[in-house]
């Protein structure tokens, strides 16, 4: 197996799997959580994910709900707002990966009826991706002096 960069900037990096196996891509992703600079970092991303012609999986920080389910606390979402996640699923046909463990992977240091907690960690692929490894889950593992909870994909 070898390892080629195919993108590296602020807000991501990707890289070529070259395995015997079948090639594909993994691109690990910062959703930036200022509006001015959210819809470049998306709209790079779709650009890039447009590009590639085997399978792909995306991962990390998307800092983005796609729904209320996926918040707990706070104000809700405006339906106004325009949810780039939910726009790279439909435009790309791509499926969000699920998870076991905690529903929620960022917590804000508030406490009792003031806590905000939310899914802003996840993966999503390919549907081609998803047929190469068809048993590979995305774990949220605990929490330990960090805001955010690790994901760990296991194929």
């Amino acid at each position: 197996m070898q390892v080629e960069v195919v993108e590296f900037n602020k807000y991501m990096i990707a890289v070529k799997i070259l395995d015997l196996g079948g090639d594909w891509y993994l691109v690990g992703f910062y959703g930036s959580p200022y509006a001015a600079k959210k819809r470049k970092a998306w709209d790079n991303l779709c650009a890039l994910l447009e590009t590639f012609q085997e399978p792909w999986i995306c991962l990390e920080d998307f800092n983005i709900v796609l729904d209320s389910e996926e918040k707990d606390g706070g104000r809700a979402e405006s339906s106004m707002s325009p949810n780039f996640l939910k726009d790279i699923l439909f435009e790309l046909r791509a499926i969000n990966l699920g998870f076991s463990g905690s529903r929620f992977t960022w917590r804000k240091k508030r406490w009792g009826k003031n806590v905000l907690r939310e899914r802003l960690d996840r993966g999503i692929s390919s549907m081609s991706w998803r047929l190469v490894f068809p048993k590979a889950t995305v774990h949220h593992l605990g929490v330990i002096n960090y805001d955010h909870c690790p994901i760990l994909l296991d194929t």
